[in-house]
């Protein structure tokens, strides 16, 4: 019986963690990957695109806006114009949650009215 090994860093490897749950690990097999990748020239491999837009994902998802923004703005510069796209959207969207989840909630009215109202029943 012939059993197939993943090579650790790898982006089968990177995929199999996160399916798994291991996010932590995830990003450590995909950011390795990449980095493989840099090295050997490899910067408009499927797989190299494909391990990019997974750890946009994960960044996103643990709070890390700014390293997903990061990735999206690298992705957006790619020759594949299906990542592109699919880069712009994603900046779009992190950058609108960024916005709303740093906004201070709004005063509420019913603060505003009592307050007018105690200054004009006050006594001199």
């Amino acid at each position: 019986m012939e059993t197939s090994t993943v090579s650790p860093v790898s982006l089968e490897a990177g995929l199999l963690a996160l399916s798994q749950g291991q996010h932590s690990q995830a990003v450590g097999i995909l950011e390795a990957f990449c980095h493989d990748c840099a090295v050997n020239d490899q910067l408009t491999s499927r797989d190299y695109l494909r391990a990019q837009m997974h750890l946009i994902e994960i960044y996103e998802q643990n709070g890390q806006s700014e390293r997903a923004l990061s990735l999206c703005h690298h992705l957006i510069n790619c020759s594949n114009a299906q990542v592109q796209i699919w880069a712009m959207q994603r900046l779009k969207s992190i950058t609108q949650a960024t916005t709303a989840a740093a906004k201070p909630p709004a005063p509420f009215a019913g603060f505003t009215v009592l307050s007018k109202l105690a200054q004009r029943f006050r006594f001199a």
